[in-house]
């Protein structure tokens, strides 16, 4: 059975346009952590956000949120206080650009860390 606390890495990309968010469904172990990085694999920068696993919409405020500039790796780590698993989601928005700067996407790796 495999392990629903393992860490890894996936390559993606979002866009504006077609595909502006990519949602990450995270548990972290009873009083344990994760931490996550995103890796912006061009100039353009995307962002990434943490919500509680309890958040109907992204409309909702986030409990985290790294908003670095260019390719500087955007860190946040998720705690779980908790006697029991938690559930949490990352996203990776896509930066809102002006419809003349627009690209074909913005790659990215996102790698998951526990700790």
């Amino acid at each position: 059975r495999p392990d629903p606390y393992a860490h890894g890495s996936v390559k993606a990309s979002v866009d504006p346009a077609e595909d502006p968010a990519d949602i990450a469904r995270v548990r972290v172990k009873a009083r344990g952590r994760v931490t996550a990085r995103l890796k912006p694999s061009s100039a353009a920068n995307a962002d990434l956000y943490a919500y509680s696993g309890t958040v109907k919409s992204l409309a909702a405020t986030p409990l985290a949120r790294s908003r670095r500039a260019g390719r500087a790796t955007d860190i946040i780590t998720l705690r779980n206080h908790t006697n029991k698993a938690r559930t949490f989601y990352v996203v990776v928005r896509a930066p809102a650009a002006p419809a003349a700067r627009r690209t074909l996407g913005t790659p990215y790796v996102l790698t998951l860390s526990a700790g």
